[in-house]
């Protein structure tokens, strides 16, 4: 039986009386990119990405990617970086080099769980591309080597932990774009192929054992030379996996085997189509906790388990934002995100594709929910100068094309919002690019209907629509206009006509999409950049005036298209700013007019014991108040206790900032990431043990934040004799 203890409250009650009731955005952490820089392994993380758009670090655990809570990285990090992770100090390095733009000069950083730190300017002798950077877990070195160009002998460099030596040892022929990995079983590094920069596709294989680069002649069959090539070794067979990149012939599709000795052809294998690039190496790691590799190549994943390729749907990859359109759908009971041609829910955790539409869309098409039939109904998109005029409407689980008697010429970045008064969905406006629309449409489930009204705001597009279900009336606002100039007018359709509005003030905000009813509030509220501001602005519309609202958290960056919906479920506005001028824009925002909405998030990383690192993993879904929430921790000692330590603050504890190092204490790579209020003993003779905590049923409780943290006692981890986890933060929440 698990332990169960109540949360004390005596810190809770302190950290609430300063705690006060606002309206606020807050980022829900989420990814999309389409290029992936590099992947490799944590120990008690799992496999660990790092997208080159910004600077993030993203672990893929149960079927789905997470943000590690990670201090931005200088900009210096951005372009092309190579990551690898350091057992023995307990840190993830990253290495830049790229000798052709003089303006990112190669540096060396280190993650230690919380924050990124540069730890001294790295050799500059690599170009962008024609580079290695590897773990040599022997000798306790990272390894970088390469070219600084197609034709320049390739140097071999090694990171002690304090300083680069550069080795006098010979290297093999000039070369850039080859496959490299470490081999655990033969503790050597591996290296095939790659190309001169001209025509010429190597196919020889060197090992190097920190003494000497030595060229293996395997005796059998061999691969083609080719580039763009990935290596990635199986620890459990004692091979190394070859797969990817272009022969002579174009886009290679065979996958070989090297045991040591010689290359065998792994028989009747066929890569995926989405792994096969001309131009970019695919991204793969050995998975410890699967036991099978994961290779990545923009945003599709894949598994290998040593009979075959399996695709995988992480849950929280949303692609393309910058062309998705929201909504809510009650029958579903969740958000909906239509990109291109897919559609996407979001239960306010993760995101997964739900399922094709039967044509491909291209972009900017926009869907609408109709309440009333249940159903999502989906017009418009367009590639360059062609587009649809298909109507399409999804039940939940199938897409029906309904070929209407009547057609509104196609369009893009048009705005669609169901009426449950009247029971039709709402067209106004879009574009072809060389016309713009000032066109109302009405779709009942059967037909499309023109609408003729007396009066109609001029032709626009990217504007942002809700309907207000108070006054029965459909807002619209903003956009741009057919002369691509921003839009800032109000107004109204009531069912017959447009009516336009003139507030004393109005918003300066450039949006498109972004515009959703809040039932809390009982007002629109509008989400977009204002240039003369140069800052994020929330308003709200009443029927009358628009408002500016104050919030302590928005996006740092120019936003100018957030899809915006409202999700009755969570009573939250849902978005997600597909368009601006960030680091980020593939975040996603919920907005609450409340405090409390139960979260858990882990940060940081734990530190070794002496076979893994101690990981704090929250088991049960959300932290509500009178409920038992069930954590665990694994990767303890089997025969001694460990802690479980809880904090009311996860940024200072007696003035010293989190997180503290625990090195000079004899433990390194261990760090102290909450300030430990409490302490509860957790007894058992498992790898892993779990405890049932008992938030105390208090509603000045509702959005205090608790951090926990492990300690793993054992006399064999280090000097110290204990081994730290990661941290996890509980924001409490009600039903």
């Amino acid at each position: 039986m698990a332990p169960r203890s109540p949360i004390s409250a005596t810190f809770l009650i302190a950290a609430a009386a300063s705690l006060c009731a606002q309206e606020d955005w807050r980022r829900i952490q989420n990814i999309s990119s389409t290029t992936t820089c590099d992947l490799v392994g944590l120990p008690g993380v799992g496999p660990v990405t790092r997208f080159e758009s910004f600077e993030r670090l993203f672990a893929y655990e149960n079927h789905a990617w997470r943000a590690l809570a990670v201090a931005d990285a200088d900009t210096s990090l951005r372009g092309e970086v190579l990551i690898t992770f350091d057992p023995k100090r307990n840190r993830l390095l990253a290495y830049r080099s790229d000798s052709l733009n003089p303006g990112l000069p190669s540096e060396l950083w280190s993650w230690n769980g919380a924050a990124w730190r540069i730890e001294c300017p790295a050799p500059a002798i690599f170009e962008s591309s024609m580079y290695a950077f590897l773990y040599d877990a022997n000798r306790s070195v990272a390894i970088a080597f390469g070219s600084l160009g197609p034709t320049t002998p390739m140097e071999t460099h090694e990171w002690d932990g304090t300083a680069w030596t550069r080795t006098s040892i010979a290297g093999p022929p000039a070369r850039g774009r080859f496959a490299a990995t470490w081999d655990a079983t033969r503790g050597v590094v591996v290296m095939f192929g790659g190309w001169n920069g001209t025509s010429v596709m190597r196919s020889d294989l060197w090992d190097y054992d920190g003494v000497r680069w030595v060229q293996r002649t395997p005796a059998g069959n061999a691969p083609t030379g080719r580039r763009d090539a990935t290596f990635v070794h199986r620890p459990g067979t004692g091979r190394t996996l070859l797969f990817g990149g272009s022969d002579s012939a174009g886009q290679t599709t065979d996958m070989w085997e090297w045991d040591g000795i010689d290359w065998h052809q792994v028989p009747g294998a066929v890569l995926p189509e989405e792994l096969r690039s001309n131009v970019q190496a695919p991204a793969a790691v050995w998975d410890d906790q699967g036991s099978r590799v994961l290779a990545q190549l923009g945003t599709s994943l894949f598994s290998y388990d040593g009979s075959g390729w399996s695709q995988i749907t992480p849950a929280t990859i949303l692609d393309q934002t910058l062309e998705a359109d929201y909504g809510f759908a009650p029958h579903l009971g969740r958000v909906i995100a239509l990109s291109r041609d897919w559609m996407w829910s979001f239960d306010g955790r993760r995101w997964w594709q739900d399922s094709q539409v039967g044509a491909n869309l291209g972009p900017h098409a926009q869907i609408a929910t109709d309440t009333l039939r249940n159903r999502v109904v989906l017009f418009g998109g367009n590639w360059a100068g062609d587009g649809s005029t298909d109507t399409w409407e999804w039940d939940g689980s199938t897409w029906s094309s309904l070929r209407t008697a009547t057609r509104p010429l196609w369009r893009g970045r048009h705005a669609m919002e169901f009426d449950p008064v009247r029971g039709h969905v709402v067209m106004f406006g879009g574009t072809q690019y060389t016309s713009t629309f000032d066109e109302t449409w009405t779709y009942d489930g059967g037909d499309w209907t023109r609408r003729t009204p007396l009066h109609s705001p001029p032709a626009r597009y990217d504007h942002g629509m809700a309907f207000d279900p108070n006054r029965g009336r459909m807002v619209v606002y903003g956009g741009r206009g057919a002369d691509v100039r921003p839009l800032h007018d109000t107004w109204e359709w009531d069912g017959t006509d447009w009516i336009e509005r003139t507030p004393t003030m109005s918003p300066d905000v450039e949006l498109g999409r972004s515009l959703a009813y809040s039932p809390s509030r009982q007002h629109v509220l509008l989400f977009g950049w204002s240039p003369s501001r140069g800052r994020n602005e929330t308003w709200a519309w009443d029927g009358v005036a628009w408002v500016r609202l104050t919030t302590a958290n928005r996006p740092s960056y120019a936003v100018r298209r957030m899809a915006l919906v409202y999700d009755p479920v969570r009573d939250v506005l849902i978005g997600s700013p597909g368009e601006g001028i960030g680091p980020d824009l593939a975040a996603v925002w919920e907005f609450s007019d409340r405090t409390g909405t139960a979260s858990r998030e882990p940060y940081g990383l734990g530190c070794r014991r002496t076979s893994e690192a101690v990981a704090l993993e929250a088991i049960s879904t959300t932290p509500l108040l009178g409920a038992p929430f069930l954590v665990s921790v694994r990767g303890l000692h089997v025969s001694q206790p460990a802690i479980l330590n809880f904090g009311d603050s996860d940024a200072s504890i007696a003035g010293i900032p989190l997180p503290i190092p625990l090195d000079a204490l004899g433990a390194p790579g261990c760090l102290l990431w909450s300030n430990l209020s409490e302490s509860q003993l957790l007894p058992g003779t498992t790898t892993r043990r779990e405890s049932t905590l008992l938030p105390p049923n208090d509603a000045a409780l509702v959005g205090v934040s608790v951090y926990l943290q492990a300690i793993a006692v054992d006399p064999m981890a280090n000097s110290l004799g204990a081994a730290t986890s990661n941290g996890l933060r509980l924001t409490l929440g009600v039903r």
